[in-house]
């Protein structure tokens, strides 16, 4: 075990558990290999949604709907998350969630491919508190830039999974060949994402690396 490792099992102890219910989503997560927040990256969101007092989210990449309902336990009756999935089979999964926590009223659940709903069917006339990124890695620069307009002065931009389990670290030769696509656009992503002079952003080493923006 690295030292980055020994951190993160440290840190994990101290970690909040949340309600029986979403434990229990949780865990059958990681059972059926469903994508799903760290719990070091959930403590993280939870403690941003407090401190900013965010209360609308566009959420791209739903999977089975792990971080938004957990998001809508955070933020409470006030709750107005949009989350949008590609898969059919994961938003099926999400709405019986979603519906099985009473969510509803909370969580609006789309099936589409986030570029072209963002492009053709999200309109202009709303501002998010938070957007938070979890989709197809390759995409984040375009997801990005599709998301800002959906914004206001002070919105929160969360990417999450931005170190791809390590392989961003490793240079391009080392990286397999399968995965060199992936690991060129998230290091580009990164340092345009740093020097947009849109954003205050940070990287930080949470779960699998984070980027935290402000909109200036």
């Amino acid at each position: 075990m690295n030292d980055y490792d020994r951190i993160r099992t440290f840190i994990r102890s101290y970690a909040e558990s949340g309600s029986s219910m979403i434990n229990e989503l949780y865990s059958d997560a990681l059972k059926n290999d469903i994508p799903v927040i760290r719990e070091d990256t959930r403590e993280f969101l939870r403690v941003v949604i407090r401190m900013k007092c965010i209360e609308s989210v566009l959420e791209i990449g739903t999977a089975t709907g792990f971080s938004s309902i957990f998001m809508a336990e955070c933020i409470g009756e006030n709750a107005d998350i949009l989350t949008v999935e590609i898969g059919e089979e994961d938003y099926k999964k999400a709405c019986e969630n979603i519906k099985r926590f009473n969510f509803e009223n909370r969580i609006k659940a789309v099936n589409a491919d986030a570029v072209t709903f963002l492009k053709e069917e999200l309109g202009n006339e709303k501002a998010y508190d938070l957007i938070f990124i979890d989709a197809a890695k390759a995409q984040y620069g375009k997801y990005l830039e599709l998301c800002l307009p959906h914004t206001h002065k002070g919105s929160v931009i969360i990417c999450d999974n931005i170190f791809l389990d390590g392989k961003v670290f490793e240079s391009h030769f080392l990286v397999e060949k399968r995965d060199r696509t992936v690991h060129d656009r998230m290091r580009s992503f990164i340092e345009d994402i740093k020097n947009d002079d849109r954003l205050d952003t940070a990287v930080l080493a949470i779960g699998d690396g984070v980027t935290i923006s402000y909109v200036l």
